[in-house]
């Protein structure tokens, strides 16, 4: 018995391949036992032919992983550029945090805070390919922890960055918007 069905769909880029699947309930993960896939790239149509009446799927796969050499590449890459922006960071920190005048604004004291929580991603990203290597399943979770709070702090700042930006923006033009102006309390720190 060999049953086919035609499926339409939009063409993958030249990476790409479909593949006629359906889940295998016992080994809990798809299979293409007795499915062929009749596809060639260009066509916006592929066709499945089962030799069983399962439920099946046309499956977009996805080249595994990049080759040795492309991974050590792109681990060079994240290195340097985490390691730079680490370095840039720590130095406009200690910048802001050495000059007094700087800091008197309410601005510039989101500015460090907002600086202070891309640090603290950066120092935990940078080892995180590392820890992912070591079997421990508390420093594990420790760096996921760690990150998932760094990135909520740098989202966090960087919204109340884009808020305080708007009321920057609506000092320099000179617009009154009463719901976030009823009191002169927001304008303190903008000069």
């Amino acid at each position: 018995m060999n049953l086919a069905k035609q499926i339409n769909h939009s063409v993958p880029s030249e990476t790409q391949e479909l593949s006629c699947q359906f889940f295998n309930f016992s080994t809990h993960n798809f299979s293409e036992d007795g499915s062929i896939t009749l596809w060639t790239y260009g066509q916006n149509h592929v066709s499945c032919s089962c030799d069983h009446l399962t439920y099946f799927g046309v499956l977009l796969m996805v080249p595994a992983s990049p080759s040795p050499k492309e991974q050590e590449n792109l681990t060079y890459i994240y290195l340097i550029g985490c390691s730079l922006s680490l370095f840039t960071l720590l130095i406009t920190v200690l910048l802001f945090i050495t000059n007094r005048k700087v800091r008197e604004g309410v601005f510039m004291k989101v500015h460090i805070n907002l600086m202070i929580a891309l640090i603290l991603l950066n120092l935990h990203f940078l080892p995180s390919q590392a820890v992912a290597a070591v079997s421990s399943s508390g420093l594990c979770l420790y760096m996921a922890l760690a990150l998932h709070y760094s990135l909520l702090a740098t989202f966090s700042w960087m919204a109340l960055e884009g808020f305080n930006l708007y009321l920057l923006v609506v000092k320099i033009f000179d617009i009154y918007v009463s719901r976030y102006c009823s009191n002169s309390v927001w304008w303190d720190g903008v000069s």
